[in-house]
């Protein structure tokens, strides 16, 4: 029995560190943050043409239409991680 529960702590806790990555690319995926990339390669790559950040991506400023799209993260559902916690409450 103590092996299984060990088992189950660690997939819980697996479990909980991917939703901290997912946390975290949701963060890096952001607007702040495509602005913040935007303005690090445009003063350290050397490329001339010019990186816009918008809401979906980097795009070079002269064409709208060339850069790289980023699509969204689909939402987490947090009821695994609720029971989790609910769990771990309770022993």
């Amino acid at each position: 029995m103590t092996k299984r529960r060990k088992a189950v702590e660690r997939s819980f806790e697996d479990l909980q560190r991917c939703a901290e990555v997912y946390d975290d690319v949701n963060a890096f995926l952001s607007p702040d943050s495509f602005a913040s990339l935007a303005r690090w390669v445009d003063q350290n790559d050397g490329i001339r043409r010019k990186l816009v950040a918008r809401h979906n991506g980097l795009f070079f400023s002269d064409d709208l239409n060339q850069g790289m799209t980023l699509l969204p993260l689909p939402d987490l559902d947090e009821t695994l991680l609720d029971c989790i916690w609910e769990y771990r409450r309770a022993g």
